[in-house]
């Protein structure tokens, strides 16, 4: 959980720096997020 944490709070630090474009960091948040949203959830009933 500390290194889940660590990896997150790092990634989110990065965006915004990077000088180019697609960027890294944005893709990793994307990446973070559908790992840990559940697959289950129905957002549209």
């Amino acid at each position: 959980l500390q290194l889940k944490n660590f990896i997150k709070q790092n990634v989110v630090q990065t965006l915004g720096t990077e000088p180019f474009r697609p960027s890294i960091a944005a893709q990793c948040v994307a990446a973070i997020a559908c790992a840990e949203i559940p697959s289950q959830v129905h957002f549209i009933d």
